[in-house]
């Protein structure tokens, strides 16, 4: 009589702290990888730009699975061409993020997060950045991209 083994297949899925740790550690090297090329070469910038929304509409849609948090993801435009990046809805909490390449933060870039808010005021904003510093600006949080995305875990929880 043959004996079998019985793999439980859904536990291997289950994501663990170490895991985590890694999956941030290798994001935050790979912001830091585009950071150096975008710095060595200006061109490499704009080609750049979009695997940092990449990184974090993978980041964000990564911890909704993980955690079961449900959250619908969107892009949002205006017919002014005003635009969020990446807007995630659910149950658990209603978000816009923006995400800028530049290392130097300018009000400005709030732009498409203020008008956003203005029509969706029980959203939260959320702009990463290139830069070292946070700043709050009523309910839009600015931080560095690196600390955004570690921090999503406790801004997609609500």
């Amino acid at each position: 009589m043959a004996t079998a083994t019985v793999h439980r297949r859904h536990e291997q899925n289950v994501p663990t702290l170490s895991g985590l740790r890694r999956f941030f550690d290798q994001c935050r090297k790979t912001f830091d990888l585009l950071g150096t090329l975008v710095h060595a070469n200006h061109r490499s910038e704009r080609a750049a730009f979009p695997a940092f929304e990449t990184l974090l509409f993978q980041s964000v849609r990564a911890e909704s699975a993980n955690r079961n948090l449900g959250y619908e993801l969107f892009h949002w435009r205006t017919s002014d061409d005003v635009e969020v990046d990446l807007v995630a809805y659910g149950e658990r909490g209603f978000h816009a993020f923006e995400v800028k390449r530049t290392h130097v933060f300018r009000e400005a870039d709030l732009k498409g997060l203020k008008v956003f808010i203005d029509d969706y005021p029980q959203a939260r904003g959320h702009l990463f950045y290139g830069g070292a510093r946070s700043y709050d600006f009523g309910s839009i949080q600015v931080m560095p991209l690196t600390d955004g995305l570690v921090a999503l875990p406790h801004i997609l929880s609500g």
